[in-house]
């Protein structure tokens, strides 16, 4: 919402999306959120393990699919506020874009790497759609 883009709850099952978000051009992305204490922290970037259901939902169609990983190390009351027009989260987010990535042999999880430099902002998230640059810049 601070990028000025409007979200909406998808059918999860469906399309293996928490929230369909659309931006001042009506473009629409995909938009996976996970939430880890522990990061596997691995050089520049951290590893999560996505369940391969969710994996081949986000990768495939012609809607872009992202994974956001909320980093939240040590919980804090102050970390997760309300405004008027929905949550504040204040932790480290990071990304990785899915779309027109592989399919993988591994049947249970595909485990991501999110680089460090991957940290979701408002001007990230206005990135990830067609039209606002490159948004398959991927590192997964």
């Amino acid at each position: 919402m601070v990028a000025g883009c409007a979200p909406s709850r998808p059918d999860p099952d469906r399309t293996g999306a928490d929230f369909l978000v659309q931006d001042h051009a009506h473009e629409t992305i995909r938009v996976q959120v996970k939430t880890t204490a522990v990061p596997d922290e691995a050089e520049a970037a951290f590893r999560f393990p996505l369940d391969i259901r969710t994996y081949d939902l986000l990768r495939q169609g012609n809607t872009p699919g992202y994974l956001v990983v909320v980093v939240v190390l040590d919980p804090h009351p102050r970390w997760i506020g309300l405004c008027r027009k929905g949550s504040i989260v204040r932790a480290a987010m990071y990304w990785t874009c899915l779309t027109g990535l592989a399919p993988v042999s591994n049947t249970s999880t595909s485990t991501l790497s999110l680089p460090l430099g991957n940290m979701l902002t408002p001007e990230a998230l206005l990135g990830f759609f067609p039209k606002g640059g490159d948004t398959h810049g991927n590192s997964a």
